[in-house]
Parts: structure tokens; C-alpha cells; sequence
């Protein structure tokens, strides 16, 4: 069973994050490392509780951001793919210069130093020159860059059909093939 490191930070988007905790039960281990203003986001946009919601999923292990004693710290803690859902600004920025003051990032520095799987979805508009200059030498250091741009060829109803969209092209990018919408021309 492939492992997964999902990272959430405090950007705007929690409902993806929600949303690749509800899909992934069964289908991968997940270690999960929550931010501190995370939890503000979830009650903001959601009305949840992140650290509640945390606690309900089985298939879960929650790491705390500060917490460098976690074996996710450490370069020989195997996974197959880190994903960092909804990825802030600040988090890519961080990351793409190896700033490891939290878990969070540090686990980035590990991807790139590692040559491990990771995806940032991210979901700011616009993007400044700063942002996209983060995002192509991000890219260029071999991680992937995931706006949660939606297509609408799948005639979605409603938003949870556009968080599907994005959910499962991110799932399907990072090597868990879980269908949550049907793929063009099918």
C-alpha cells in the first residue's frame, strides 16, 4: 500500500483537503501535517473542526507541524509521494528554498533531497511574478505544480463536482487511481 504525506496548510481551499481524507480511506497509508492556522481555515470556509475531523479517519496518523522528533523529519522515513493540499504562497516559498522551520516544509526539503513525489496544489489568484517564479524553479527541481483550476468538460452540477475534478487528477498525479469523475470523451 503506497504512503502519502499530506501536508494542509492555511491557504483558502480546505475543501480539498476534506476531500482527500474522505477518498483515500483504504486506498493508502496517510500521515497528515496540519499547520497552525490550518484549523482556522477549516472552521472558516467548512464550520469544522480540523483536529475533530482528524481524529474520525481510521487510516490517518496526525503528525504535529512543530514536531521535528516526528520520523517524518527524517530523509530515511520512506514514503512514495508528498502532497501539500491547499498549498499557501508562503508554504511553496518556504519549501522551494529549503526553509524547514516547520514539518510541513521540512518534509518538502526532504522530497527534493530524496527525489520523492511531491505535488503543491495551489490556489491563489493571481499570481504575482513572485509566485511564478517560485512555482517554474519548483518545477525545475523536479516537483509538481497543481493549480485547482477545474475543467468543465465533465458537466459538473455542482462544487463538490469541481473539487472531484481536482481531487482526482491530483490522486491519479501522485499514483492513486481513484475515480471520482469521468475522464474526457468517456
Amino acid at each position: 500500500m503506497k504512503k502519502i504525506i499530506l501536508g494542509i496548510t492555511g491557504a483558502s481551499g480546505a475543501i480539498y483537503a476534506k476531500r482527500i481524507l474522505e477518498v483515500t480511506a483504504g486506498h493508502c497509508e496517510l500521515d497528515v501535517i496540519a499547520s497552525q492556522s490550518s484549523n482556522l481555515v477549516f472552521q472558516e470556509e467548512l464550520d469544522i473542526d480540523l483536529d475533530d475531523l482528524l481524529k474520525s479517519y481510521k487510516h490517518v496518523k496526525v503528525h504535529d507541524y512543530k514536531n521535528f522528533l516526528s520520523p517524518l523529519a527524517s530523509g530515511s522515513n520512506d514514503f512514495d509521494a508528498y502532497l501539500v493540499a491547499p498549498c499557501s504562497m508562503k508554504t511553496m516559498g518556504q519549501i522551494r528554498f529549503g526553509i524547514g522551520e516547520t514539518l510541513l516544509t521540512r518534509v518538502g526539503d526532504i522530497a527534493f533531497k530524496e527525489r520523492r513525489k511531491m505535488l503543491l496544489l495551489v490556489r491563489e489568484a493571481p499570481f504575482s511574478t513572485v509566485h511564478l517564479e517560485n512555482m517554474l524553479r519548483i518545477s525545475e527541481m523536479g516537483a509538481i505544480i497543481f493549480p485547482a483550476s477545474p475543467g468543465f468538460y465533465h458537466n459538473p452540477q455542482d462544487i463538490n463536482s469541481l473539487v472531484d475534478f481536482i481531487v482526482g487528477r491530483v490522486l491519479k498525479t501522485i499514483g492513486l487511481d481513484i475515480k471520482l469523475t469521468k475522464s474526457w470523451k468517456t
